[in-house]
């Protein structure tokens, strides 16, 4: 039997922001030509700009949130790893942990949020992990109270 649980940095996703910023910052190297020309080329540019500072943001706050967790089964270990920080607790600190979701345009994310015996919670995001799910059975199996679902309205 398998002592540790770890969920990996989701990479695709985030290197999808990357690639998307990139996409954006090349159209507007098409752009910067007809600006001079046309109104309607300084909208689109405009919009553009917008959609690119709303993905710098989500990239940003991905690296702010928990990228990586292990969960050592023997001694119920739970470690929450940021590129900045680690936070380490056990099974018996938790109250509960939620199930949240958040609707994208084109894909439904799910997500975890654990709260813990000081009142703080730590969300688990699907765009940042893999195998959420993985965890969820971990915490139905130690009999972690299930708090209920919860929807992201922000996915930042």
């Amino acid at each position: 039997m398998n002592q540790n649980i770890v969920l990996k940095t989701n990479w695709a996703n985030i290197g999808g922001r990357f690639f998307m910023i990139a996409i954006i910052i090349g159209l507007d190297f098409l752009f910067y030509k007809q600006i001079e020309l046309k109104t309607r080329a300084y909208q689109i540019l405009i919009f553009e700009v917008i959609i690119l500072t709303l993905l710098f943001i989500a990239l940003i706050s991905s690296f702010f949130q928990i990228f990586r967790i292990e969960v050592n089964k023997k001694t119920n270990l739970i470690s929450l790893k940021k590129f900045y920080s680690k936070r380490i607790f056990t099974v018996s600190e938790l109250v509960g942990f939620y199930s949240t979701y958040y609707r994208g345009k084109l894909k439904e994310w799910r997500g975890v949020i654990l709260k813990t015996n000081d009142n703080k919670m730590y969300r688990l995001r699907q765009q940042n992990l893999k195998s959420i799910n993985d965890l969820k059975e971990y915490l139905t199996e130690k009999n972690v109270p299930y708090l209920g679902e919860r929807i992201v309205r922000f996915n930042f």
